[in-house]
């Protein structure tokens, strides 16, 4: 019989071996399984995948199980030792070698396939020339491969986690305190799939044309395949968004119990970070925006999300134009998507600032992403085109939502004068391109433009804006009137159109006042007329943004101490009155509008309606 020499150990740190037979092992290399290609990894020599893309070819930690498992039952002996789970080890693998790795396995030798993960990259942003990394990377990839003057921007990077699975695994609970084995299971539970199909039919249909953030054609196919389905935390948002808006009987009979369900779902996996793709987050964030959690606008609620969305648009450089030093074949697509989303971040993060008068975290000198182009921007990731979006809203809202966003630095405390940046001008512009029909788009456009344009110019003094502010506020009334005609109020976007509508009734308010100083009783009778027909559009928004209440106490108030001044001045029969003269009475009850107003705490709980807990989407 013959004897076969002792199989030698392939040493993968330094890559060398001393010979020997080849015995191919039975695990895949650390790569390989990433990749999710067969591996031909042995003893003795490194997988070809690695050796071709000159990295370190390194055991996968289940290849290592039994050997710690032995040492593990050794060690039991003498001293006790904490042990993490087998997908613990799997969900962090060693960080410390990824910076080395890039710059070794990728600056230097330019084999970034090595860094493909199932098609797509992880892209490090090297940021402006004050970056460490900037120069770190652009001095070596100018000298070594003469790309002088090319300022590439983003360059793939070596996985920071294994892939997740596409729910989170209860081993999951050790590392995360709060979870438990029902709380785990909640997360990747739906409604039943009539209500869960007619969600998606809504977001699709009232929401997506006007906030394509979503490719519909890749989530349509994952959506009818178990095998593959979309990604969890993007589903549960987008649910969470439609069942805000929809009319479906299910859903319009507890909308509270179910936002707040899906809302917490959709909070817990963007807590957890479980994506595969840092997309998911910022599409995430934007639609869990459009949930009012509680009264806090500060450190929740949209503020809170489109804050992180913002940030993590900015890591993931969506506010420069693309310029990646490896661009795999279908990466072109992948910029479509991003440019529609960073110009709806940036109409969600402008509309924030315009409402609470808190700076922008995006300023104009800041990005450098070009306007969306009508033959290649609107298309899916298959190339086919989303015809459900309405393009011409999109390019009229990016152009507002630039107006706006020099508006907000006009009022900064060392902002310019508003005649250096030519705002009037601009407005003239974007006026003349929105269409005079009564469609829900166009609709929106005028509460924006209208809302920009009572923002500009009610802090001047000059009977002109008096009067621009006094025509916005009466176009803001009447397209919400529109809008309660044809039953679109509720495709409203929630930042926008809350905004409007409160920047309208203090218009109205003031024009009252004003009015009633001057002894004009009759203009102010029909001015407090229009106060009081907000009333109407402000209660018929109350079923679908849960914040509304407040505005609508603000709304009432205004209007009563609007009557109480036109009553006041009547009984004095007095031609003028001062306003130290103004009765005390009439003064706006804050306390009542503000500390009464609590939002229900629905939804905290795992006690929910059996058809929001269907667990049947994917094939086990």
């Amino acid at each position: 019989m013959e004897v076969r020499p002792p199989a030698t150990q392939f040493d993968r740190n330094t890559g060398t071996s001393t010979g020997g037979y080849r015995r191919k092992l039975n695990t895949s290399c650390w790569m390989c399984r990433k990749r999710k290609v067969r591996c031909d990894a042995t003893a003795d020599k490194p997988c070809t995948a690695c050796n071709r893309a000159g990295i370190e070819c390194r055991a996968h930690p289940n290849q290592l199980q039994p050997v710690r498992a032995r040492r593990r039952r050794a060690a039991a002996q003498t001293s006790p030792v904490t042990v993490s789970s087998p997908l613990q080890a799997e969900i962090n693998p060693p960080l410390n070698s990824n910076l080395s790795r890039f710059f070794e396995a990728g600056i230097i030798s330019s084999n970034w396939s090595g860094f493909e993960e199932n098609g797509t990259f992880r892209n490090v942003y090297i940021g402006t020339d004050v970056a460490n990394l900037h120069h770190l990377v652009q001095d070596h990839d100018e000298h070594e491969h003469e790309h002088a003057g090319s300022n590439f921007l983003c360059y793939p990077f070596p996985a920071i986690r294994d892939e997740l699975p596409w729910k989170p695994h209860p081993d999951m609970i050790g590392r995360h305190h709060y979870l438990t084995a029902e709380s785990i299971n909640d997360l990747s539970s739906f409604p039943v799939r009539p209500v869960r199909d007619a969600l998606v039919e809504t977001y699709f249909r009232d929401i997506h044309p006007g906030f394509p953030v979503i490719d519909e054609a890749d989530f349509r196919r994952r959506y009818a395949d178990p095998k593959d389905p979309p990604p969890l935390l993007t589903f549960q948002a987008i649910l969470l968004a439609a069942a805000r808006i929809t009319d479906h009987p299910q859903v319009a009979a507890s909308r509270a119990m179910t936002t707040a369900t899906l809302y917490r779902r959709a909070k817990t996996l963007f807590d957890l970070r479980h994506e595969s793709d840092r997309v998911d987050l910022i599409q995430a964030a934007l639609h869990l925006a459009w949930y009012t959690e509680n009264p806090d606008t500060v450190a929740s609620n949209a503020y809170y999300w489109i804050g992180n969305a913002t940030r993590i648009a900015f890591g993931m450089a969506l506010h420069r134009t693309p310029s990646l030093r490896y661009v795999p074949p279908q990466r072109i697509r992948y910029y479509r998507k991003y440019k529609k989303i960073w110009w709806m971040l940036l109409y969600s993060e402008v509309m924030l600032a315009l409402e609470y008068g808190r700076p922008c975290m995006i300023r104009a000198e800041d990005f450098d992403v070009g306007p969306l182009e009508e033959d290649e921007d609107f298309k899916n990731m298959d190339d086919s085109e989303d015809t459900l979006v309405n393009r011409n809203f999109c390019f009229v809202l990016a152009d507002i939502s630039l107006v706006a966003l020099d508006v907000v630095s006009l009022r900064a405390p060392r902002g310019k004068h508003p005649t250096d940046l030519n705002v009037e001008r601009r407005l003239g512009q974007v006026a003349m391109r929105i269409p005079a029909s009564h469609d829900v788009w166009s609709c929106q456009l005028r509460l924006v433009y209208n809302l920009v344009v009572l923002v500009v110019y009610r802090t001047s003094s000059e009977g002109v804006a008096a009067r621009l502010c006094s025509e916005a506020a009466s176009n803001i009334l009447t397209t919400f009137e529109a809008m309660v005609a044809q039953g679109t109020l509720r495709l409203c976007h929630p930042q926008s159109s809350i905004t409007a509508l409160m920047g309208a009734a203090i218009q109205f308010a003031r024009e009252v006042r004003a009015a009633v100083v001057k002894g004009a009783i009759v203009t102010a009778i029909s001015t407090q007329g229009q106060l009081e027909r907000l009333l109407v559009p402000a209660d018929a928004l109350s079923p679908y943004f849960a914040n509304i209440e407040a505005v609508c106490r603000l709304c009432k108030s205004l209007n009563e101490r609007a009557g109480m001044l036109i009553r006041e001045c009547q009984a004095q029969n007095s031609t003028s009155l001062s306003t130290s003269q103004l009765p005390v009475k009439a003064s706006i009850d804050w306390e009542d509008i503000m500390t009464n107003y609590r939002m229900s705490n629905v939804g905290s709980g795992l006690e929910i309606d059996d058809w929001l807990n269907d667990y049947n989407i994917v094939e086990c």
